[in-house]
This record gives structure tokens, C-alpha cells and sequence, in this order.
């Protein structure tokens, strides 16, 4: 990765980041299969995540997801997907609450994706990251619990669209309180939506873990 590249990135984790240094995630081990390397991390006892690369992975941060007529409780999120051997390395870096071997995709069988893991990632904050060092997330505060669409984790179907690339249909949960981070929404304005609709998003404690641990793997990687 180019050097004024990863500046570029620290830059924007740096913004968006805003956690404590005195509790963030320890890194507990570093593990390489083939061209893929995974770094666990954890905090204060809490659930472990994973940053990782190389690994194809489906990026929904910036979704506006629809609530599934069918299921009150659940959201339909169409998502982009990240990773690829194409995409540039910084793109190919992602964090996530499962292990390597269960963020791996599957294929069909003529070698076309399947399933991806929706893992997060910063690769949809700017498309020249040494020039546009903007951060996009956006923290929504609403007077009374309001639903957002949790899909950290969640395995998705993958469809390929008339051009040939893929995307990511997930059916992600929904979680409901009165604030959360998202990098949809351009401004608070837009925090708020019609009764169908749901920001695909994060809590406000989980927002900053992420974007540490991006962080720490992009130095590693620099």
C-alpha cells in the first residue's frame, strides 16, 4: 500500500474513530492461510472481532434498507461488495465478529460467489483516499428508540446484475434505541426516514471499535 495512501486512511479512522485509547481492543494474535491474514482482537472480555483481508466480504454501511413486509423485525439491504482480487489492498482490509473460516464466501459451481459475510470497512467512504479525507459517518439522536438494520455479521445471497458484478442482498435484523452511527446518512436531516425504511448502521460503542482496529491493521500493513 502507497505510503500517502495509508496517510489518507489513518486520517479519516482518526475522525471517525472516537474512542478512548485507554479501552480500546487488544490485538491477541495474528494468523496467515495462504494470502489471507487474519488479526483477532478483543476488548475487556467482550466478544472477539476480526480484522482481516483479502477475504470478499459484503459492505453495508451505506445502506437504506426496506423492512420486510413479511417480518416486522427484519430488513432487506442491498449491498456492494468488497474485497475482490481487483479491488485496491486497502479495500481488500475488513472487520468482523467471526472468524476467518466463518467469513469465508461460497461458490457456485461455476466458481461465481454464492454468500458473502457482510463485515465492515471504509471502503466506501471516498473513492481517491488520497485527496477526499472527509468522514462521512453521521451519529443520529432521536427522542424515541428507532429501528436500524444490523447486518455485522450476517451471511448474505449474492446476485450478479446485467453488467456482470455482484452485489449482496442481506436480510439483516433490526435493532431499535435512540441513537446510532451511519455512514448513509449525509447529514442528521436524513437520520430520519419513512416507517419502511432503516439506515443500515452501528452503535455508538461499536462504531469506534471498528474503525480502532482498521486502523491498527492499516499500520501494520503500511
Amino acid at each position: 500500500m502507497k505510503p500517502n495512501a495509508i496517510k489518507g486512511i489513518l486520517a479519516i479512522l482518526l475522525i471517525l474513530s472516537g474512542t478512548s485509547l485507554g479501552k480500546t481492543p487488544q490485538l491477541l494474535g495474528t494468523q496467515s492461510i495462504g494470502d489471507q491474514t487474519v488479526y483477532a482482537y478483543q476488548k475487556n472480555g467482550s466478544s472477539k472481532l476480526y480484522a482481516m483481508d483479502n477475504v470478499p466480504y459484503a459492505l453495508c454501511s451505506k445502506a437504506l434498507c426496506t423492512i420486510d413486509p413479511n417480518n416486522p423485525k427484519m430488513s432487506i439491504c442491498i449491498c456492494p461488495i468488497y474485497g475482490l482480487k481487483t479491488d485496491p489492498a486497502w479495500q481488500r482490509i475488513s472487520v468482523g465478529p467471526k472468524s476467518l473460516k466463518q467469513t469465508q464466501p461460497t461458490y457456485s459451481q461455476n466458481g461465481q460467489l454464492k454468500t458473502v459475510v457482510s463485515n465492515y470497512s471504509i471502503a466506501n467512504t471516498t473513492p481517491d483516499v488520497k485527496h477526499d479525507l472527509s468522514a462521512p459517518a453521521t451519529a443520529c439522536l432521536f427522542k424515541t428508540k428507532t429501528p436500524w438494520a444490523n447486518c455485522f455479521g450476517i451471511r448474505c445471497k449474492v446476485q450478479y446484475q446485467a453488467d456482470g458484478s455482484p452485489q449482496a442482498i442481506c436480510q439483516c435484523p433490526l435493532v431499535k434505541s435512540s441513537t446510532f452511527v451511519s455512514v448513509g446518512p449525509k447529514n442528521t436531516s436524513e437520520c430520519q426516514q419513512p416507517s419502511d425504511k432503516a439506515w443500515s448502521a452501528a452503535s455508538t460503542g461499536q462504531g469506534p471499535d471498528n474503525n480502532y482496529i482498521l486502523r491498527e491493521v492499516y499500520k501494520k500493513n503500511s
